[in-house]
């Protein structure tokens, strides 16, 4: 027999069987120490059960203070203990001592989730805007509507987040036609940023770009004019080039096309068409509505061929643009119809308007 082996084998058992018994004992303490709230939480699940309500809520306000000790008053395990001890309440007729743990619970949930919702508000405003977009008012309001209330639940009055939101859903009642809300949410927005980030912020410019449209859609030029040039002069120096700076340059040449100030238009909008051809592209949506309002100009000047050649650029990137609806494009076609009849060649007119309205129509 090799004695030498066969210590060698009962000494290596003997640690390892130690070793085990050590690994067991620790993972014994701990497990005892870590799930102390648990085990008197299952505890009260069966005293519940049993109808021993008494015992059941002994233990939920043992598991409520060792929760509390090891967690922190704040935390979701915590929360769960509230929940299972106003549901003993509620069935002993306590219903204020249910209702303050219940509320309790409400509270702590709310916390641990905020990050998580506030995140969550960020995609709601995103599908908001694109639906905006896309004419899908109905849900852009939803999505909307969501962020906006849970940044109010979940940020302090008059930050910046919440004045985003309001923003956003301005310009969608502005879209449908409820200039007096849009108008409240706008200037609720505007006010926020103005107090959080200065008057010259870039987004305090984009509420201000937003009010003034809506101003010129109500008949407020005069106003509108005031916003737009104010809006623009702040993207003018803190974000030169950029699509911000383009749209208040588009609008603010509407204005003065619609006013019939077509000098000082013109060269605002080809001056938005430089800035949208390099940031989004020459075959972008955003060139064919500037191209679309520069050959309305054209048109009010008299210069069909200029004003013929926009239109046709416009109808060209709208039909190969997915995300364009056909109402955008009717809309160009119906224009360009317009300009047709008015340099005297009705029956193309005729067959360009027929199409607009094909396109309305869905076929």
């Amino acid at each position: 027999m090799d004695w030498k082996n066969s210590f060698t084998k009962r000494r290596t058992l003997i640690a390892v069987t130690a070793f085990g018994v050590c690994v067991m004992i620790i993972a014994y303490a701990y497990s005892k120490y870590a799930s102390d709230g648990q085990h008197l939480r299952n505890e009260a699940a069966v005293a519940i059960n049993e109808g021993r309500l008494a015992k059941a809520e002994e233990l939920l306000l043992r598991a409520e203070d060792s929760d509390t000790a090891k967690f922190g008053t704040e935390s979701p395990v915590v929360a769960a203990t509230l929940v299972s001890l106003g549901t003993v309440y509620m069935r002993q007729a306590r219903v204020a001592d249910a209702q303050e743990a219940f509320a309790r619970a409400r509270d702590i949930e709310r916390k641990s989730m905020r990050p998580e919702m506030l995140e969550l508000t960020n995609t709601l405003i995103g599908l908001g805007n694109a639906n905006l977009q896309q004419g899908k008012f109905e849900q852009a309001e939803s999505y909307l509507h969501q962020a906006l209330a849970i940044r109010e639940d979940n940020l302090p009055p008059g930050s910046p987040g919440i004045a985003e939101a309001e923003n956003s859903l301005g310009r969608l009642y502005g879209e449908i036609g409820s200039y007096g809300q849009a108008e409240s949410l706008f200037k609720e927005a505007l006010a926020i940023y103005e107090k959080n980030k200065g008057n010259e912020s870039a987004d305090a410019a984009d509420v201000r770009n937003n009010l003034a449209s809506l101003y010129m859609m109500t008949g407020k030029r005069d106003q509108a004019e005031q916003l737009f040039k104010w809006s623009v002069a702040i993207y003018q120096r803190v974000k030169p080039g950029s699509i911000e700076l383009a749209n208040g340059l588009n609008n603010l040449a509407e204005l003065y096309r619609v006013e019939k100030r077509l000098g000082d238009a013109e060269p605002l909008f080809k001056q938005a068409i430089f800035i949208y051809e390099n940031v989004a592209g020459v075959d972008s949506a955003a060139v064919a509505n500037a191209c679309n309002n520069l050959a309305l100009l054209l048109r009010q000047q008299g210069k069909f061929t200029d004003s013929e050649i926009l239109f046709k650029r416009a109808v060209a990137i709208y039909e190969k643009t997915p995300s364009v609806d056909n109402g955008q494009l009717a809309n160009v076609l119906t224009n360009y119809a317009e300009m047709l009849g008015a340099a005297g060649r009705g029956a193309e007119a005729v067959s360009i308007q027929q199409k607009a309205v094909r396109l309305v129509a869905g076929r």
